[in-house]
């Protein structure tokens, strides 16, 4: 199993500075690889690893936060299913980078999201109903079976919400 650890980052400013490249690198981003989402499938994913790697170097530059991932050795080579405890937006960031073309399964209304949401669905995201019961879980078994025969991981966050480290 990989675990990916943030270090703590240093006390002191940076919070402001990481908040306003975090939304300029968002603009930037969007505004430069919406044409990624007229493309083949992978150009999205190459415009979502992108944008992944560059708040990630933002919050080294900005915060000091550091990663370390561990038991990569573990995985195995074709698809897999990555349950996840929701503590942050960190992880859901970071996945993109430490697994390859991640598939998340997260709820519906994120879809609705101009561009944001456009990307999350061109690049395969699963979306559920979450008060849609049974029939939610069925769509949601079948959407990762689609992900995984396209070779994808597929990350789950079983609590559905944040929770507290």
């Amino acid at each position: 199993m990989a675990a990916a650890r943030p270090a703590a980052a240093p006390a002191g400013g940076g919070g402001v500075m990481f908040a306003v490249a975090f939304y300029v690198w968002n603009v930037v981003v969007c505004l430069l690889g919406w044409p990624s989402l007229l493309l083949p499938r992978r150009w999205s994913l190459w415009a979502a690893w992108v944008w992944a790697q560059g708040h990630l170097a933002l919050a080294r530059w900005t915060l000091g936060l550091r990663y370390a991932v561990t038991g990569r050795a573990h995985l195995p080579d074709g698809p897999y299913v990555i349950a996840a405890r929701h503590q942050s937006a960190w992880e859901t960031i970071a996945f993109n980078v430490i697994f390859p073309r991640p598939a998340y399964v997260l709820k519906r209304e994120l879809f609705r999201i101009p561009v944001i949401g456009w990307w999350l669905w061109r690049v395969g995201m699963i979306g559920i109903d979450r008060g849609a019961g049974a029939s939610a879980l069925r769509k949601t078994v079948a959407g990762a079976q689609a992900r995984v025969a396209d070779g994808q991981p597929v990350v789950i966050f079983p609590e559905g919400t944040r929770s507290a480290p």
